[in-house]
């Protein structure tokens, strides 16, 4: 299963973890990632936290002592798995398809204490990425083309040279675009590359949603349609 693009655990070489009947829900923090591909499948990543001062680092919960998270989507339940990496514990699903506009709930179920029952999402729609050429030269840079993109907050798109002949780079822009033009400045060359690279470009159309106003520590939910195309590039 892929690693959710926006979680903190990518940057920490390691984590602290604590059990989560230690957090009020007063001090507790949710996240939740959820990314729709092509096909209508989701891979659904949720994660609770507590500040941690004395180690000046984000502490990840781990569900003990009753306490438990739920996940709907489109109103069918998603099951959740543990999953820890570096000591950050994740909660992971998957889903199949997921319709456009699916609303996203995440309910924490508390053994003692406040329940947070309605952190929401809706899925964006699903949209099609092309572009005007199949192959291109970094001198005529690129053109994106979008289609049906609904639903969204904003536009983020990667790129990604497989053999090395430019940085990797990122642009975004609103979810209202129909093309975005990059520029050849935005291709920076790699000294001693290949003439010719394959190229990765991948596209999330991001929706935000809402924590459960009970977690005192707020929260970040997004929810993205992914999409991705191959081309070939040219120094």
């Amino acid at each position: 299963m892929r690693l959710p693009w926006l979680l903190p655990v990518l940057l920490a070489a390691a984590c602290d973890n604590a059990p989560s009947s230690d957090y009020p829900t007063s001090e507790t923090g949710i996240f939740v990632d959820v990314t729709v591909d092509s096909a209508g499948a989701a891979d659904a990543t949720v994660g609770l936290t507590a500040d941690n001062p004395a180690l000046l680092e984000v502490t990840y919960l781990r569900l003990e002592g009753g306490d438990a998270l739920a996940m709907t989507i489109g109103g069918r339940a998603v099951a959740l798995s543990e999953r820890t990496l570096l000591g950050a514990y994740q909660y992971v699903g998957t889903a199949t398809d997921v319709a456009d506009r699916a609303p996203l709930v995440v309910a924490y179920d508390r053994a003692d204490g406040q329940d947070a029952p309605a952190t929401h999402g809706a899925v964006p729609d699903a949209f099609d990425l092309g572009a005007t050429a199949t192959r291109f030269r970094r001198a005529d840079g690129l053109q994106l083309t979008f289609s049906r993109i609904g639903g969204a907050d904003e536009l983020v798109v990667s790129l990604r040279s497989v053999e090395g002949c430019f940085e990797p780079f990122t642009e975004r822009g609103p979810a209202t675009a129909t093309t975005v033009a990059i520029s050849p400045a935005r291709f920076v060359l790699t000294p001693g590359g290949p003439a010719t690279c394959n190229v990765e470009v991948t596209a999330r159309a991001v929706a935000h949603g809402a924590p459960d106003p009970a977690f005192g520590r707020g929260g970040l939910v997004t929810l993205a349609q992914v999409r991705t195309l191959a081309l070939t590039f040219d120094r």
